[in-house]
């Protein structure tokens, strides 16, 4: 509102004696009020100090003509029975952090929707405890929440989900009072099965001191339980315990869009999830300062993976860390995986790959690698043996590998005795096999079945195999 060159300023302010907004000139040293006393009924000045002449003389020139009469004696509205507060001395000390108001601290059950609004503070609101999320909860651009020591933010049931939508320039940041690693528990979502789950432009930091039930296997900045959908572009996961983002034994877990995050300097693994949910993954994601520095992986289910999966290259590898293989297209479940050019998948010690369960099943797995980028299978460390190896068990002619290294493996036999290769082609199954290296085993490079098991192969490579190149069952 302007008046006499002046401004006003509309300040949405209730209180039990003034029922009308406030105004306050903006450019005063000290506040100046003007509202209504609903006891008396007329308008009324509230200045915090009437000993400056330069206010007085202020509030008489700008001041709107209805407010002129009240103006020639203050005193007058001290007689009405509204009572002025003044301070003769101005502190240019500055403010103290101010406590949080109580409306400030989230604690307990959300149980109706809430929308967290951005206050400009430093912190907006406070985590005080495990906070269980029933209901719709908004987040908006540029708030901050901080979690104190144990506290925690739970998403359960369908009805429970978020909607945190930041900007690149007003992220929203959740994170610990102590700013360290462990300072908090983290996000979790239990059966929170809806699409209208999203993250954008998010940054969880600091979470992984204890898990929600007690289990510390399951310690996450963010961690997945029951059967979840979530959105996820342009966050940022960092500095957990931990796993920064993990899926729990029971996870069932849609990733309807998930790429270009950022996840770093993680205790453990950066991204800890299933070999089904693999295949959501986009591919701009950025890792770094991660101590396992991989997109760790386990097996699902022991049917393997059902339906078609394409892994992506990412910018870290894949780590396959499970003693159980990675089953594709098990018992007839007809599954399939593809290697996209320049993925790269590091097997933990003892484990396998096995592509159906006999030569009934359609299952296969395809190594789509280029010349200038190709598709790598190996050991954990460049040790023969330290793996078992890669067991062909379907005779669909989806089996190819093109231009891609297969290394480390023949730990033990995949089939029958003299079994032990990079590479195991099983009787009445078929591969095909073009531009690759195989490898530093401890076995052969491939083994085929005597029993019609076909191999199509041209321009492979072996170098440093133990027991030989090409050998036969």
């Amino acid at each position: 509102m302007q008046r006499g060159g002046s401004e006003f300023t509309k300040i949405s302010v209730r209180n039990d004696i003034f029922r009308y907004p406030f105004f306050t000139r903006s450019n005063f040293s000290n506040p100046v009020f003007i509202s209504c006393c609903k006891f008396c009924k007329r308008l009324i000045v509230i200045v915090s100090c009437l000993d400056s002449p330069y206010h007085r003389r202020e509030l008489k020139r700008t001041l709107m003509a209805p407010m002129k009469t009240y103006l020639k004696s203050l005193m007058l509205i001290t007689a009405t029975g509204c009572m002025i507060s003044c301070s003769k001395e101005t502190s240019t000390s500055p403010d103290p952090t101010p406590t949080p108001k109580v409306s400030n601290i989230l604690k307990g059950t959300i149980s109706s929707d809430l929308t967290l609004l951005n206050g400009g503070a430093a912190v907006d609101y406070y985590l005080e405890d495990i906070v269980k999320v029933e209901a719709r909860l908004t987040i908006e651009p540029g708030t901050v929440i901080v979690a104190k020591a144990g506290a925690g933010l739970e998403f359960s049931t369908a009805k429970g989900t978020i909607k945190a939508e930041g900007t690149a320039a007003k992220p929203i940041v959740i994170k610990s009072e102590s700013d360290t690693k462990g300072g908090w528990l983290g996000i979790k979502f239990q059966d929170s099965n809806s699409p209208l789950n999203v993250m954008r432009h998010v940054t969880v930091t600091d979470g992984g001191s204890a898990s929600f039930d007690g289990d510390e296997s399951k310690k996450a900045t963010i961690q997945f339980a029951g059967i979840n959908q979530l959105k996820m572009k342009n966050c940022t996961v960092s500095n957990s315990a931990n796993w920064g983002l993990y899926e729990t034994v029971t996870s069932n877990l849609t990733l309807i869009e998930f790429d270009s995050n950022t996840f770093s300097n993680h205790t453990g693994f950066p991204i800890y999830i299933f070999d089904a949910t693999a295949k959501s993954l986009g591919s701009k994601s950025t890792f770094s300062g991660n101590a396992k520095s991989y997109i760790g992986l386990m097996q699902k289910s022991f049917d393997g993976l059902n339906g078609s999966h394409i892994w992506k290259k990412q910018a870290v590898p894949y780590f396959w860390d499970d003693t159980d293989p990675l089953i594709i297209g098990y018992f007839s479940t007809n599954g399939s995986l593809t290697m996209e050019a320049g993925a790269q998948l590091i097997m933990g010690p003892g484990s396998a790959i096995v592509i159906g369960e006999n030569a009934n099943d359609n299952g296969y797995l395809k190594l789509q690698g280029t010349a200038a980028s190709r598709v790598v299978i190996k050991g954990e460390t460049a040790t023969k043996g330290f793996w078992k190896g890669i067991y062909v068990r379907t005779a669909s002619m989806n089996n190819d590998f093109n231009y891609a290294t297969i290394s480390d493996a023949g730990s033990s036999n995949l089939g029958g005795a003299g079994t032990k290769a990079n590479v195991v082609v099983d009787s009445e199954s078929s591969l095909k096999i073009t531009n690759v290296t195989l490898s530093n085993s401890l076995g052969c490079g491939v083994t085929v079945s005597t029993n019609m098991g076909i191999i199509n192969s041209s321009s492979i490579t072996f170098t440093n195999n133990a027991v030989g190149n090409e050998c036969t069952f």
